[in-house]
């Protein structure tokens, strides 16, 4: 029978009221909600609900029913891929609604119930409740043996041990757990570094026996070098550690498996972050109008534009375009060891890809020395400070989501962004962070030394004149020579002859004129690289070599006459017109020496010495005395192979583990650091390897010995052969400072370093 005007009032009335307690529990329920009367009459039941719209909603969209019965037409909000849509609402006749569809996934939730069968009044019941599933371990579970003190004592390995090896020297692994990397284990010299991991070795792919996931990227672990002997400092800086497993792309626990946190991620929301997992590339010294371009391999076309934390985001969860979605950017980057030392950075960071105009109003960011290694959390040593990088950190509400970074060093830069996001499905703020490793890479060999009294004087702030600290390189085979015999500075005469590149126009690296043509021949009739738009090998952003000069090798890009601490700005102008040299009133960087690739062959071997010109601070001899302590870093092909030196961020700052030059002398006499020598292997996975030149006698000789050289394990002259830095007639001092007593080419780092 037909109902009447007031009954068919009284029933809409009744179902709108039905519907909308229906639909608050079906969002509640994470189902799909009720269908809605569309019509009267009829006993056919209402389809079910609609999926609900919110990210992995349930499959439950209602079918219009037959004549007469209701349609599922409202949508729910669920936010995940599993739970049971709710049942549609009856239309007029006899029946319930039939239950929601259950979700689309494996483990979906249940099917929602029907409504009761009361006729056309009830509605469709609850969806299912979202079901967990577990996650599924990852295939490498290798854990860590107990503690120990030296990972390389084979005597304490405990029965059944899977891991890799440690030898007499470590395996480059945390294998006991305790944070530090083959501590103990014997390492062959002063600064050399390897490759190092924070998992156990137990924890790696059995094909590769390297890390999977985030763990994958390496880090460099030193060997040090005291009065006890030498040994690997067990700090792993730039390694990435193992953190909890989240439901982003990603294998962030390093179990070889991603997305698997031990409570599943089928009722949890889906995290928007989409974090960097490998390094991008670039070249020092970009062009100042268009900083800030990356690759994804080293030597691919620059076809990434800034480091855009936009990126870091999946805009199908979270658009980070969306006003308020994502805020309060905040960066930080720290760079490589000169960095650390220095009065200012070398790199800069800039929110335009056009760097030319002023530095001071341009660039982002503010100075700090009390940051910590990065990515890492913790320090590499628990007795410093809360930090003990250099760098910059930009912040504040104008800081931008994109940014444009400017290297002109070689070496490996961390570029962390943290900032405060929308929770998808909370819509409360959640603090992020990302860091994207940027490595800065040049084909060749590049000798870098930093000193951190450079420019300063007794006087804090007062640049002077009366700190000079200079590099050499040497080629240690190939050179003709005048008399036979070879050696630093002049020994073997002057170029052609000279064995020796430092500071002065006649030696090997003699291309220190303004005018384009070298002052004197090279070693090499190839010498000079090809630069495209005068950018990228020698000129750019940070570089001090006068526009008109090319390209040669070897080259002394910077010598550190009397650079400004005061003065932040890498492309800072030169404060003295009438100078002619690269580095006289102007920014403060590493002096360096650049052999380019293309003049490189496998077998060449290269001396490495630092001499004291005029470095002491006070008088010599004086209480008041202050020596310099140099720092001087190797790289190869762009990679930092080798660090030899002051370092104040490690153990290697302890006094009796680095070099002190207590004797001036420019060309006659004076301290001279025999560093080592470099062997060029030529392979592009390991293409050089470094032989400390380590002192032939006790550390403690004597008093001038022992707090110069540091330990037995550090070579420091002094003045010509170790001669006690008595003067020299200046017709026959450069005779002096030959390599070896006889004046042959040292087959061994060792000879270099007098008894």
């Amino acid at each position: 029978m037909p109902l009447s005007p007031v009954a068919r009032s009284a029933r809409r009335g009744a179902s709108i009221l039905t519907l909308l307690t229906a639909a608050l529990a079906s969002v509640a329920a994470c189902g799909g909600s009720d269908g809605e009367v569309t019509s009267p009459g009829g006993s056919n039941p209402g389809g079910g609900g609609k999926a609900g719209t919110g990210t992995g909603g349930g499959s439950n969209t209602g079918g219009k029913a037959a004549a007469g019965g209701g349609t599922g037409a409202s949508a729910g909000g669920c936010a995940f891929a599993n739970c049971g849509g709710s049942g549609g609402s009856t239309g007029g006749g006899t029946s319930g609604g039939n239950g929601g569809k259950a979700g689309s996934s494996a483990s979906g939730g249940a099917s929602g119930k029907g409504g009761a069968n009361t006729g056309g009044t009830s509605t469709g019941g609850a969806g299912g409740a979202c079901v967990k599933t577990p996650g599924t371990p990852g295939p490498i579970q290798g854990k860590p043996r107990p503690a120990v003190d030296n990972e390389c004592d084979a005597t304490k390995l405990p029965p059944g041990w899977t891991g890799i090896p440690e030898g007499t020297s470590g395996n480059g692994f945390d294998d006991d757990g305790d944070g530090l990397v083959d501590e103990g284990c014997d390492c062959p010299g002063a600064g050399a570094t390897k490759d190092c991991y924070s998992v156990p070795s137990t924890r790696v792919d059995p094909q590769t026996k390297l890390p999977v996931g985030i763990c994958k990227q390496p880090g460099k672990v030193a060997c040090t070098a005291g009065e006890f002997g030498k040994a690997w400092s067990g700090y792993c800086i730039g390694t990435v550690k193992p953190d909890a497993e989240v439901c982003t792309p990603g294998d962030r626990d390093c179990d070889g498996l991603e997305k698997n946190p031990a409570e599943g991620c089928e009722c949890i929301p889906q995290d928007p972050l989409l974090c960097p997992t490998g390094p991008i590339y670039t070249t020092p010294f970009p062009d100042p109008k268009n900083v800030g371009q990356f690759s994804a391999q080293p030597n691919d076309p620059k076809s990434i534009d800034g480091i855009d934390g936009a990126t870091w985001f999946d805009p199908k969860i979270l658009d980070p375009k969306v006003a308020g979605n994502v805020t309060n950017w905040r960066w930080t980057v720290v760079g490589g060891p000169c960095d650390d030392i220095l009065p200012h950075p070398t790199f800069a960071l800039f929110p335009t890809k056009d760097t030319t105009g002023d530095f001071a109003t341009t660039h982002l960011g503010t100075e700090t020395n009390l940051l910590p290694q990065i990515p890492d959390k913790g320090q590499p040593d628990p007795t410093k400070p809360a930090g003990t990088r250099q760098g910059y950190v930009a912040q504040g509400g104008t800081t931008p989501a994109k940014l444009y970074p400017a290297f002109s060093l070689s070496g490996d830069y961390y570029v962390t962004g943290k900032f405060t996001y929308k929770d998808p499905l909370t819509k409360q703020d959640k603090e992020g962070q990302c860091t994207q490793l940027v490595k800065v890479r040049a084909p060749g060999l590049r000798v870098e030394l930093c000193w951190p009294e450079v420019g300063w004087s007794g006087n804090a702030g007062s640049p002077q004149t009366d700190n000079d600290v200079d590099l050499h390189v040497a080629r240690l085979q190939g050179n003709p020579s005048g008399n036979g015999k070879h050696g630093w500075f002049d020994a073997a005469g002057v170029a052609p002859n000279s064995d020796d590149c430092y500071y002065s126009p006649n030696s090997a690296c003699g291309n220190r004129t303004k005018s384009g043509v070298n002052a004197t021949p090279g070693w090499y009739s190839n010498e000079i690289t090809n630069e495209p738009g005068n950018t990228g090998v020698c000129h750019g952003w940070g570089s001090r070599r006068f526009s008109t000069r090319p390209c040669a090798s070897p080259r002394l890009d910077r010598d550190n006459l009397d650079c400004d601490p005061a003065i932040a700005d890498p492309n800072a102008p030169e404060q003295d017109p009438g100078q002619v040299g690269e580095n006289y009133h102007n920014f403060c960087g590493p002096e360096n020496i650049n052999l380019d690739g293309q003049v490189l062959k496998s077998g060449d071997r290269f001396a490495i010495g630092v001499q004291c010109y005029n470095c002491v601070q006070g008088s010599n001899g004086a209480a008041n005395a202050k020596p310099a302590r140099p720092r001087v870093n190797v790289y190869c092909d762009g990679e930092l192979k080798y660090y030899f030196g002051y370092d104040p961020a490690a153990l290697m700052s302890k006094p009796d583990q680095y070099p002190q030059l207590w004797t001036e002398g420019q060309r006659d006499y004076g301290s001279m650091w025999q560093v080592g020598v470099v062997n060029w292997k030529g392979d592009p996975k390991d293409p050089c390897a470094i032989e400390p030149s380590e002192a032939a006698s006790k550390w403690n000789k004597d008093s001038w010995h022992q707090k110069s050289n540091g330990s037995q394990f550090i070579c420091v002259n002094n003045g010509p052969r170790d001669n006690g830095g008595a003067s020299f007639n200046p017709g026959t001092a450069p005779t002096n400072w030959l390599f070896k007593a006889d004046g042959s080419y040292p087959t061994a780092a060792s000879d270099m370093c007098a008894n």
